[in-house]
């Protein structure tokens, strides 16, 4: 990588974000492509997100990702949000400058939407979808269920408070359509799903239980797991050993990130981006 005069810089802000998959994703694309291009990590604090979204205006930065704990604070200091369905999301993930304007996105639905129909040749429309969570990665895979016709949509977090809240939300935008916020288990017992994502963060740690009871993956076709570091939790071992159709969280990863490379440089082929950041995640992931 050549860095000069005319490199234009992109990155991802963050706090923390020295951690992040992102640099190596873009960077990869970049060197295949020969784009005159770097992608670094920025962090940033909370209280300076403002201030560091002006300084992204002022240095001409081609675009950002934004990570963990800035994404629903971000949206209100951007000019612009072109897609309503990230405006009910309420979170976005990726800056782009036009014009001196800053316009935000949420990739995580679409990319979330273009991994279970790759890994698990999974189209949501007319189908029953349990989430696990009721966080910001729960609201945007609902939106995106929700607007690609799922029949069903049913909501569990262990405080069910906060799934009834994700529920009232939910309805506000998608009055017609069925979404439950279960109380307990035994709701989840006796109703058939064709897939259950879990989008909290147990599973991280070997010391983590499961999210849910195992028992309700009886009643399920289909599992996906927004993690994927590990590469398996417990809950998706034990979705494999009952014969589930099943994917880690490393497909969306690498989805919306294809699609924030796309919005900066819409000339850029999908297919192409998607082989070039999965053969790049494969070889760091060998190190």
């Amino acid at each position: 990588m050549n860095i000069d005069g005319k490199t234009k810089i992109y990155g991802i802000i963050g706090h923390p974000v020295e951690h992040t998959l992102s640099p190596v994703l873009h960077n990869a694309v970049f060197e295949k492509r020969g784009v005159n291009a770097v992608y670094v990590p920025f962090p940033v604090a909370p209280d300076d997100l403002p201030l560091a979204i002006e300084g992204f205006k002022a240095l001409t930065i081609g675009g950002w990702n934004i990570t963990l704990p800035h994404k629903e604070q971000a949206i209100h200091f951007v000019d612009s949000m072109p897609k309503s369905i990230d405006k009910g999301i309420g979170a976005i993930n990726t800056l782009v400058l036009v014009n001196g304007k800053t316009l935000g996105f949420n990739t995580d639905g679409l990319g979330f939407l273009n991994a279970i129909q790759q890994d698990l040749q999974f189209n949501p429309k007319g189908k029953t979808v349990v989430i696990l969570g009721a966080g910001g990665s729960a609201r945007a895979l609902a939106f995106t269920l929700l607007e690609n016709d799922v029949e069903s949509l049913y909501i569990y977090n262990r405080t069910h408070e906060r799934a009834q809240g994700l529920e009232d939300y939910l309805k506000k935008f998608f009055p017609e359509k069925n979404i439950q916020a279960f109380a307990t288990i035994e709701e989840l017992e006796k109703t058939s799903l064709d897939l259950l994502v879990n989008c909290t963060s147990c599973g991280m740690k070997d010391s983590d239980p499961y999210p849910i009871n195992p028992d309700v993956l009886e009643q399920v076709s289909h599992f996906y797991d927004l993690i994927y570091a590990p590469l398996e939790t417990k809950l998706l071992k034990e979705a494999k050993r009952r014969k589930l159709v099943t994917a880690n969280g490393i497909g969306m990863l690498i989805h919306q990130a294809v699609v924030s490379h796309r919005l900066w440089f819409p000339d850029a082929k999908k297919e192409e981006v998607f082989g070039i950041m999965k053969n790049a995640y494969e070889r760091w992931s060998k190190v």
